[in-house]
């Protein structure tokens, strides 16, 4: 991720950022499936299909982040951009 810094900088997401949120989720549940299935229900977007390929939307981000809070039930999530 030589550019992904300036390109945060200026502002811009970077590739990925909605995978990420939803690997988060998967690696922070005990119980994974339900997890994303209870996630795709609150975003209601299949996020299975969401990959490191999928474009970054800012609306979509905000979604799957306050998914993310309430599915792990957290009120801040440590995502490692």
């Amino acid at each position: 991720m030589v550019g992904g810094c300036a390109a945060e900088t200026r502002g811009l997401s970077m590739p990925g950022r909605l995978k990420k949120i939803v690997d988060y989720v998967k690696d922070h549940s005990v119980l994974k499936n339900l997890s994303v299935a209870s996630m795709r229900l609150l975003v209601d977007e299949d996020i299975t299909l969401v990959n490191e390929n999928t474009p970054d939307d800012p609306e979509k981000e905000k979604k799957f982040l306050e998914a993310a809070k309430i599915v792990l039930r957290k009120d801040k999530l440590d995502i490692d951009w």
